[in-house]
């Protein structure tokens, strides 16, 4: 038997909607490699929990992670995009 396929879009497992807490534990562990979550989580406790930039800093510092990744697979993907149109 195959499993069973979940599809979840990034909003939902972000929680902008609903509480993060209503989500059931399997889909915790994947919304904790999702960006909007951490935007989400940052966002809520220093504008909502009046929690300081330092207690939100595993949110921001995992942002930042993704940003300079997507960065550097961007520039890659794009330069081999530009030397497949150079060979043709």
């Amino acid at each position: 038997m195959r499993p069973r396929r979940v599809k979840v879009s990034f909003v939902t497992l972000g929680a902008s909607g609903h509480l993060v807490s209503l989500l059931p534990n399997f889909l915790l562990h994947i919304a904790w490699f999702d960006p909007i979550f951490h935007m989400n989580e940052a966002l809520k406790g220093v504008a909502g929990r009046g929690l300081r930039w330092v207690d939100v800093s595993g949110s921001l510092l995992f942002l930042t992670a993704f940003a300079a990744i997507s960065l550097v697979l961007g520039m890659a993907s794009y330069r081999r995009m530009l030397m497949a149109e150079k060979r043709s």
